[in-house]
């Protein structure tokens, strides 16, 4: 009877330890997903972020080519304008100043564009670093 009684209480021990072990198990199964889970949000964060930078230096190239190409037509607008005489003159003399209000434009929107793009970059940057 006693042996009986022992052998119970240790079936009965045993079992709680089987549980014990299968709770953690569980648990360290539940604390891994959540560290894979947390990593693939830092690294979907981190490649949004150069994503992003890489758009704002295509825009920042982008604009430095138009600032080029307009400055290259300002320049041969002065040097054609210096030349003729009269009506033509004006002309070219407007084109000139258009251009230079164009390439002014661009350099707005473009450095616009260019800081929402970094701002939003380094918001995800940030985001990223806190997670825990």
């Amino acid at each position: 009877m006693a042996r009986q009684q022992g052998l119970e209480h240790l079936t009965h021990e045993v079992s709680d330890a089987a549980h014990k072990v299968g709770d953690a198990l569980h648990h360290v199964s539940d604390t891994v997903g959540e560290a894979i889970e947390r990593e693939f949000l830092k690294a979907k964060y981190l490649a949004q972020a150069l994503v992003l930078e890489s758009y704002a230096n295509t825009v920042r190239r982008a604009v430095n080519h138009f600032n080029e190409g307009a400055q290259e037509n300002v320049n041969a607008c002065g040097i054609h304008a210096s030349s003729w005489l009269g009506h033509q003159k004006d002309v070219y003399i407007e084109h000139q100043a258009q251009l230079t209000t164009k390439s002014q434009k661009a350099n707005e929107t473009g450095s616009t564009l260019i800081q929402k793009l970094e701002t939003l970059a380094a918001d995800l940057r940030s985001k990223a670093k806190n997670i825990a």
